[in-house]
C-alpha cells in the first residue's frame, strides 16, 4: 500500500508502546497505595499524565463524555482553539453572540423534553448489555444535569422549583 494511503499510526502514550511485562509493572505501581498514605484533592500539586492516562482509561463513554464536558466548561474561550481546532470546526462549538445560560428549571424542563421526543434515540440492534451511543449520550447529559442541579441548590429558591 502507498505510504499517502497509508492509515495515520493513532496516538498511543509511551506506556502503551512498551511490553507488556512493562505495562504489567506499571499497572502495579498504579494501583499500589501505601496503608498510611492518603492523598486528598488539596495535596495534589501537578498532573501525572500518564496515570491520568490510565485511569481515564477505565472509564466507559459516558463518564469520558462527562469528564470532557467538565474539563472544557473550564477552558477559557480564548484557548478553545488550542484544545479542540483538531476535532470541530469553531461555528460547530462556538458563537460570537451574547449567550445566556438558561435557569435551572428551564434547563432541566428542555433536558425532559429533549429526553421525551427521542432526541438521545438511537437504533442498533439488540447485543447483549452493550448500549447505544444515544443511550451513554443521555446519560451524560443525565449526569451533567443533576450535578448542575446538586451545585446550584444551595442558591435557588425551593419555591421557585415548580416542577
Amino acid at each position: 500500500m502507498p505510504d499517502a494511503l497509508a492509515r495515520p499510526k493513532p496516538f498511543r502514550m509511551p506506556s502503551e508502546r512498551w511490553t507488556k511485562k512493562k505495562r504489567d509493572q506499571l499497572d502495579s505501581l498504579l494501583t499500589f497505595a501505601p496503608d498510611n498514605q492518603q492523598l486528598s484533592w488539596p495535596d495534589v500539586d501537578h498532573l501525572d499524565q500518564e496515570r491520568l492516562w490510565w485511569s481515564m482509561r477505565g472509564l466507559d463513554r459516558a463518564g469520558m463524555m462527562v469528564l470532557l464536558a467538565r474539563a472544557l466548561a473550564k477552558v477559557p474561550a480564548s484557548q478553545l482553539e488550542s484544545v479542540c481546532r483538531d476535532y470541530f470546526f469553531a461555528g460547530d462549538i462556538g458563537g460570537v453572540s451574547t449567550h445566556v445560560e438558561l435557569d435551572l428549571c428551564a434547563a432541566v424542563h428542555r433536558f425532559c423534553r429533549f429526553s421525551k421526543a427521542g432526541h438521545f434515540y438511537e437504533y442498533m440492534d439488540y447485543r447483549g448489555s452493550e448500549q447505544s451511543d444515544g443511550t451513554h449520550n443521555f446519560c451524560a447529559r443525565c449526569q451533567s444535569t443533576f450535578e448542575r442541579c446538586v451545585a446550584e441548590s444551595e442558591t435557588t429558591d425551593p419555591a421557585l422549583v415548580g416542577l
